[in-house]
């Protein structure tokens, strides 16, 4: 026997006894060497009438090496067939071209019960990192194999309610981005996992460890740990005409995601103050109470955007509540409101409303009840500036009082008395140690009626100190 220097194949010498047993050994070399090349190959033995064969062969999916049987499929008649498998070996067929995400195997030509020609289409390697769109307009999508294939998942769509995308339990890494629009959320998940929610025009990372879907980037800075959340465009409504009002489309950051929502058009409740609350994925919600009732809870998941507030007919005003640039998280308290020019009623106490704003870097001042609210336990240093337009009155007294409830008296920030005719000129400033939540009102007491001048002379400035 000899054997050459350039084949793996040994050569039968004249003679031999047993030649069977050295083409058997071959055959075994053949194999083990063709084995790969003819995977998911066309099988002729088992290939008859429109019915194609194939072979299987071996996968590695989910994880694990995964062999598949040979195996068969039936075709249509009479047109081209495109036969194709996923990367976990599942074979499928049709007769309008290729799937997004599939593997080739053939291009099989039919005629009325038999086939005519049949076209090796597999590729000598394959790279499924190619990106595959979702299209959702809301509710409950669980994806095939087909479509999780891809590395990349665009999911678009003009969403009519919150989406939630269901992926298999596989031990793979996707770029998963939300490209829809409308007011909803996308949410993605595994079967058993919890659902993650990707912000409208952003993309994340995630990988699947066989059980739940991981996001790759929770160890990343995020925008959130530098800045707080902000309106960068639009989004702020103005008074109207009616009860009927469009919030204008714009840009925001909410809980350290970035959204676009679209104009938002809206009919507020009469003799209310609506709490207009924003998500990540641009979805607004509004929560009305009556004129001067305490403020509501934000809604989970949202930040608070502005205040509506309307008479029985109209939309009158428009509080901003959320700063309109980026500002460090770390940043304290420094609010300016001006304006009042409220008529203060003789004996009692009665809440002052400053109504313009001119700075107030956390959104804690509602300008519709007058309270202030710390978003966090700290000592408090209250300024306080007082000028009325009536102009006559002496033996005037006039107190300023802090306290959670309206029309109270509490902690006292001013306390003056003026015994000439002149007009009431006055101010105070006062360090408060206030606790974080609490809203907190400015209680007005004169002896006398007064009413105030408004401007910039009728002003609250409130900054923390520590």
């Amino acid at each position: 026997m000899t054997q050459t220097a350039n084949l793996m194949l040994t050569l039968l010498e004249q003679g031999q006894l047993q030649p069977e047993v050295t083409i058997n050994n071959d055959l075994q070399i053949i194999d083990s060497l063709a084995g790969p090349a003819i995977q998911f190959g066309y099988k002729q033995s088992t290939t008859t009438g429109l019915t194609f064969g194939y072979y299987g062969g071996r996968v590695y999916s989910n994880g694990s090496n995964v062999t598949i049987a040979d195996g068969t499929i039936g075709l249509t008649a009479s047109t081209t067939n495109y036969v194709q498998r996923t990367a976990a070996g599942t074979v499928s067929v049709n007769t309008t071209g290729y799937t997004t995400g599939l593997i080739p195997m053939a291009t099989v030509v039919t005629g009325a019960s038999s086939i005519t020609t049949v076209t090796d289409t597999r590729p000598a390697s394959y790279d499924l990192r190619g990106r595959q769109v979702i299209t959702t307009t809301g509710g409950a999508s669980t994806l095939t194999d087909a479509q999780v294939n891809a590395r990349i998942l665009s999911i678009q769509g003009a969403l009519t309610s919150n989406a939630v995308i269901t992926l298999p339990v596989y031990q793979q890494e996707w770029t998963i981005s939300n490209e829809t629009t409308g007011a909803f959320t996308v949410q993605v998940q595994t079967a058993s996992g919890s659902p993650v929610v990707i912000g409208q025009g952003m993309a994340e990372k995630f990988y699947g460890n066989g059980s739940i879907l991981k996001s790759s980037e929770s160890r990343l800075l995020q925008e959130s740990d530098l800045f707080g959340d902000f309106i960068a465009s639009g989004i702020i409504g103005a008074p109207v005409t009616g009860l009927s009002m469009t919030l204008p489309a714009g840009g925001a950051y909410v809980l350290g995601q970035r959204t676009t929502p679209a104009a938002y058009p809206f009919t507020y409740a009469a003799s209310s103050d609506s709490y207009v609350d924003l998500s990540p994925s641009g979805a607004y919600t509004v929560t009305a109470v009556a004129n001067g009732a305490a403020e509501p809870a934000v809604t989970s998941g949202s930040v608070r955007t502005q205040v509506v507030v309307t008479s029985a007919t109209d939309v009158t005003g428009v509080n901003r509540r959320l700063a309109s640039s980026p500002t460090m998280t770390a940043q304290k308290t420094n609010l300016s409101y001006y304006g009042s020019a409220q008529a203060l009623a003789a004996g009692v106490f009665t809440p002052l409303i400053f109504p313009t704003v001119d700075l107030d870097t956390l959104g804690e001042y509602n300008t519709t009840t007058g309270t202030f609210t710390p978003q966090e336990d700290g000592l408090y240093l209250i300024f306080i500036t007082l000028e009325a337009s009536d102009a006559g009155i002496t033996d005037q007294r006039v107190l300023v009082s802090m306290a959670p409830n309206a029309g109270a008296d509490g902690t006292r920030i001013l306390a003056g008395y003026t015994s000439s005719s002149a007009t009431l000129d006055i101010s105070a400033m006062r360090p408060v140690q206030m606790v974080g939540g609490v809203p907190q009102y400015f209680n007005c007491y004169v002896s006398t009626a007064e009413t105030l001048a408004g401007g910039q002379s009728c002003a609250i400035s409130i900054a923390r100190l520590a």
